[in-house]
């Protein structure tokens, strides 16, 4: 696989899914979260790797979100998967995969597992949004910077009742991410109210691949007490609860 550093496009059906795509080696999808884009995914996984890593990183714009429309056949995550599968064959047509994703894009991963399994060699699940029943953890500030809340603009108030562990390093990345972001198609609000027809933690069989799983003890939006269910189906998977952190594992 050659490197790319420009913007891409795979059309599909009744819509074009965007895509940024770095580095060169094994396919390795990262799937964004609610609200987000690919170039703000960017921000934050792109700084993990190295000019040597042997990894085909490639970030779709997930329909409703960056550049990519909800075409008319999306009507519920159903056809949101069907068409991310899509994507899927048409950029790493019969390769092996690796997927990762954040908070809603990891309950994507999950579809995406259900169907695909026995091509998936690892995944990394972020403060995932997977699992029946979540507890969500009660807000708590863990460590105050007067520093941060003094440098919160208007617009950004909302953090001090999400942040846990206060730092101007944490709103320089968060500002980094908010810069990325572009309007979110309002067409994408009546497909995600509809779930998948079937159980996405369910899988025809234990998936016997390494899989990272990250979460915030104080992580208030998805909680983490329903992942130790996961290790079930993940036997291989390491399971790190983070002390201090919250949805944005600050």
């Amino acid at each position: 696989r050659n490197g790319c550093i420009d913007r891409m496009k795979a059309v599909l059906r009744d819509c074009d899914v965007h895509y940024d795509q770095r580095g060169s080696g094994r396919p390795l999808f990262l799937l964004h979260g609610w609200e987000a884009s690919a170039a703000a995914q960017m921000t934050v996984m792109e700084p993990l790797f190295t000019a040597g890593d042997n990894w085909c990183r490639i970030y779709p714009d997930l329909p409703g979100h960056g550049a990519t429309p909800v075409g008319p056949s999306v009507r519920d995550h159903d056809d949101l998967l069907e068409l991310l599968i899509e994507f899927i064959d048409d950029v790493s047509p019969g390769e092996r995969l690796v997927l990762g994703g954040w908070s809603w894009g990891d309950y994507l991963v999950g579809g995406i597992l259900h169907h695909l399994l026995d091509r998936v060699d690892g995944v990394l699940l972020d403060t995932p949004a997977i699992g029946r029943d979540r507890t969500v953890e009660p807000f708590a500030l863990v460590r105050q910077d007067p520093a941060f809340v003094a440098a919160l603009g208007p617009d950004e108030r909302w953090l001090e009742s999400v942040v846990t562990s206060q730092s101007t390093d944490l709103l320089d990345r968060v500002r980094a991410y908010r810069d990325a972001l572009l309007p979110q198609d309002p067409a994408i609000q009546a497909v995600v109210r509809v779930p998948f027809s079937f159980d996405p933690d369910e899988l025809a069989h234990p998936l016997r691949a390494p899989v990272v799983i990250v979460a915030g003890r104080q992580d208030s939006e998805v909680g983490y007490r329903h992942l130790w269910r996961a290790l079930d189906r993940f036997p291989r998977a390491t399971l790190a609860i983070l002390d201090g952190a919250g949805h944005f594992l600050d």
